[in-house]
């Protein structure tokens, strides 16, 4: 059995909270862990060993999926993707391009990385803003896949009313609505700093060669526990930090290009969406 959904991202834009949420829905079969990278970095390993992580659906769940949010960046995911399941709905959840890398940012102090200020990161990991590039890489999913299977979800209206959100992707998805209750609307993952920045790197190495060996799914439950959670990180002293005018500006003077395309390809006015 192969997937006939699949969330491909960008990272910091819900994927987490969205992954819970569905994993909960009677009609929804995900597996334990969220980002195999199948048809990213894991594709050597071939299809029997994707095809095992859905082994356990039943015929009532109507869709079979999984949410890996590196798939909208990865360079052949779109081909393999095409090959392989080419009627899948995919779903992506657009937030406002910079808010998302200076999360992504966050996610890295997060994991014990010493990066710096914002702007020193963004120098040093490209990637922090070209995942926030979101024409260059859905133009290339729009090439390959008709419209019509390409779900366009906001992450503004997620923050706004989680409700509401999920009613959106589940009629997008065909199944019956799923009631939220007060708990699940919250954010998934808040905003955390590690207790101790070695132990954090260490538990990311650890992650890393634990799917290398085939045990994403026990990766995926320690991930989620919450005791786990609050072992390695704590709230963030004082206030969480925030973006200055200055990296604001910075971020979206070098975003901008992108972001006009993007208006085109979605025909959406996002300036006003993401009061730019």
């Amino acid at each position: 059995m192969l997937p006939n959904f699949l969330f491909i991202g960008p990272d910091k834009s819900g994927s987490t909270w969205l992954q819970a949420r569905l994993s909960t829905h009677p009609q929804v079969f995900l597996p334990a862990a969220k980002d195999t990278y199948f048809f990213g970095a894991e594709f050597s390993r071939g299809l029997p060993w994707y095809e095992a992580h859905f082994a356990a659906a039943k015929p009532e769940h109507v869709i079979v999926g999984e949410i890996c949010h590196d798939y909208l960046f990865d360079p052949v995911a779109a081909d393999r993707i095409m090959e392989l399941i080419p009627k899948a709905t995919l779903m992506v959840c657009l937030r406002e391009p910079v808010d998302r890398a200076f999360s992504a940012y966050l996610n890295m102090r997060r994991n014990g990385w010493e990066i710096g200020t914002f702007a020193e990161a963004c120098d040093a990991y490209p990637e922090l803003l070209d995942h926030s590039r979101y024409a260059k890489h859905l133009s290339v999913y729009l090439d390959r896949f008709p419209a019509e299977q390409i779900v366009i979800t906001w992450f503004d209206e997620l923050a706004a009313d989680p409700q509401a959100f999920l009613d959106s992707v589940t009629t997008a998805l065909g199944i019956e609505r799923q009631v939220l209750s007060e708990a699940e609307r919250a954010p998934a993952r808040a905003a955390a700093q590690a207790r101790w920045p070695w132990a954090a790197r260490a538990a990311k190495r650890g992650a890393i060669i634990a799917r290398q060996m085939g045990m994403a799914s026990l990766i995926g439950r320690i991930k989620s526990s919450d005791r786990v959670q609050t072992t390695l990180y704590r709230p963030m002293s004082g206030s969480t930090p925030a973006l200055d005018a200055l990296e604001t500006e910075q971020g979206r003077s070098a975003l901008e290009d992108d972001v006009r395309q993007l208006e085109r390809l979605l025909d959406t006015d996002l300036h006003a969406r993401w009061g730019w």
